[in-house]
Formats: structure tokens, C-alpha cells, sequence
């Protein structure tokens, strides 16, 4: 199986993203995978995708899933670590 998208996104060259701030590499990197999630939901969801080869289309609308489901996640600070350092207990001397 063999599919072609066409993703609508400019990839900015590698020394110009290496000099960026971390926040710009960030949503730069966001802004590439929300424009491979629209041409994966694109091709998935088109007719002739589906009536040619819908084996392409249902692996179109899965790769589409995942990536979103990869974006929704948050890749901050883990609830583990912040609960830690606030719960933090000094020890007491002379107990």
C-alpha cells in the first residue's frame, strides 16, 4: 500500500529552527502535525478514498486519531512531581 498526501506546511529550515526559542520549535512542531492530521482526515474522509480503497482510508482516519490524541496530550510538568514538591515535609529535629 502506498498513499501520497499533501500536507499544506512550509518546513522551515533546519538552522533557522535550531536558533529558534524552545516555544517557537514547540508550536512550530505543532503547527507541522496539525496540518498532517488535516491531510490524513482529508484523504480518509474523501469519497473516492473510500470507495477505491477503503483499507487507505480507515488507516488515513487512524493515523488521524492517534496524531490528535497525541496533541490533546499534555507533555508538562507530571501531576507526580508537582504533588511531590507540595507535599514536601520538612523533618523536625529532636523527634
Amino acid at each position: 500500500m502506498h498513499i501520497t498526501l499533501s500536507v499544506p506546511y512550509n518546513v522551515p529550515s533546519l538552522n533557522a529552527t535550531k536558533r529558534q526559542h524552545w516555544g517557537k520549535q514547540h508550536a512550530e512542531q505543532k503547527e507541522a502535525f496539525r496540518a498532517l492530521s488535516s491531510a490524513l482526515l482529508a484523504t480518509g474522509r474523501d469519497l473516492s478514498t473510500q470507495i477505491t480503497s477503503p483499507e487507505v482510508a480507515k488507516t488515513c482516519l487512524m493515523a488521524a486519531d492517534t496524531l490528535g490524541l497525541y496533541l490533546a496530550t499534555s507533555h508538562g510538568a507530571s501531576a507526580s512531581k508537582l504533588s511531590k514538591s507540595k507535599s514536601f515535609i520538612s523533618p523536625t529535629s529532636g523527634q
